[in-house]
């Protein structure tokens, strides 16, 4: 079969063992720099660097130009791709006729070959569809998932909020049990006041679970909005390609979301 070269062109991020990596070559290649002033020198903005040493996705391109910057030649060893919404799941177990390519679609919703058109078998054959029916499939599961997303996201920051709001009490309630305690040992009450340190030493400890417990949540929330930015532009084209009267261009772009929904690029096709 004639198989040509896909590679992903989703989101990146460190894994844990390349956040270390990346913090040691920062420390060599950028000793006492100040997080600003290497955001400059590296000219990338300082949310991209944080996010970046934080372990949080960036666009592929960012994330290998960062690498790069500061002296990791093989970005690959410290990736760690980011699985989003697998909208490829619409058109999974078919060949999609893309152009000058076949697609041939996994169980799994990803391109596991790309066939020439001189090469299709019987078999390759009766799974087909056009770029048209991918594009339908695509449509109506993006728009479902951007329903299902959007609720989750909604329901994440409540909790968010509810897991903050008890954080900031539990840790407003440690500090006034440890102002109680000091007084009363000023006043000589040593047992009444020992139990009231301890009490506020759990009130603390209750706190940093919660503070815990809202950070992961705010990082689910970062995640569902970066899912639902990617579906809303894949919506757009797909919006976009319905009012474009010439056939040539709107075949190019139904190509092109394709592709982006498959969250692939070509090469050499």
């Amino acid at each position: 079969m004639g198989i040509k070269s896909f590679h992903s062109s989703g989101h990146l991020r460190l894994s844990e063992q390349g956040q270390q990596v990346v913090r040691n070559n920062m420390k060599l290649k950028f000793p006492s720099m100040s997080m600003s002033s290497l955001a400059k020198e590296l000219q990338f903005s300082g949310y991209t660097l944080q996010a970046f040493l934080q372990g949080r996705p960036l666009p592929r391109k960012d994330f290998v130009n960062l690498c790069q910057s500061i002296g990791i030649k093989d970005w690959r060893s410290v990736a760690e791709r980011v699985r989003g919404i697998n909208i490829g799941q619409s058109v999974a177990g078919s060949v999609i006729a893309a152009g000058n390519n076949n697609l041939v679609i996994s169980e799994n919703g990803e391109v596991v070959e790309v066939v020439d058109h001189d090469e299709v078998t019987p078999q390759i054959e009766s799974q087909m569809i056009s770029q048209d029916q991918a594009v339908e499939r695509i449509d109506d599961a993006v728009r479902s998932n951007l329903i299902q997303l959007n609720q989750n996201m909604d329901k994440a920051r409540k909790e968010s909020g509810w897991f903050f709001t008890i954080t900031l009490v539990s840790a407003s309630l440690g500090f006034v049990v440890v102002l109680a305690g000091v007084g009363l040992l000023l006043a000589g009450q040593v047992a009444a006041g020992i139990v009231s340190s301890i009490s506020s030493i759990l009130l603390e400890i209750a706190a940093g679970l919660f503070f815990g417990k809202d950070k992961e949540l705010r990082d689910t929330i970062e995640r569902y909005h970066q899912s639902i930015s990617d579906l809303q532009r894949i919506l757009t084209m797909i919006n976009i390609a319905e009012t474009i009267k010439s056939e040539v261009e709107r075949d190019s772009l139904k190509k092109e979301i394709i592709y982006k929904a498959l969250d692939i690029d070509s090469r050499g096709g």
